[in-house]
């Protein structure tokens, strides 16, 4: 091999170690965390619909048990405490903009309503006995105002 001839790469070499021990990393990392995070995907998608559903639901009870219902048939385990929905209330100077037969309905409405979720789960990592919490929280806000055309 003469001097100014190119030289062939080193199978191993730094770079592809370093790539390695990263590779290996996230897929250690997906194998312990994500489990725990793919109910997060679904639950958002039940609290979309939780919150879509309370223009016409007015009873905060009955999306708590839809709610709590909907994850139930998901075999997700969840409680009424892990969910929170607030909704955002009329003025007494706003109510007087809309129709005095339709005041009721607005203001058991609400002018927005939000939806949210929040969890603490405790997540053991493989081949260690180490322990980590995480926090699952997901949230969805809708504007309940009148549908205009």
């Amino acid at each position: 091999m003469g001097r100014y001839d190119p030289k062939t790469p080193s199978s191993f070499n730094a770079l592809s170690i370093l790539m390695t021990l990263v590779v290996g990393g996230a897929v250690y990392a997906a194998f312990t965390f994500a489990p725990h995070y793919y109910p997060l995907l679904q639950i958002r998608a039940l609290i979309g619909e939780a919150a879509n559903s309370g223009y016409r639901q007015h009873k905060d009870d009955v999306i708590y048990k839809s709610l709590v219902g909907k994850a139930e048939k998901l075999n997700i385990g969840l409680e009424r405490n892990d969910f929170l929905i607030e909704r955002e209330r009329y003025g007494h100077g706003e109510l007087t903009d809309f129709p005095y037969s339709q005041r009721k309905v607005y203001q058991k409405r609400g002018k927005s309503i939000t939806v949210s979720f929040e969890k603490y789960v405790d997540v053991k990592w493989l081949f260690i006995d180490k322990w980590t919490e995480i926090k699952l929280s997901a949230s969805r806000t809708v504007e309940l105002s009148q549908v205009t055309w």
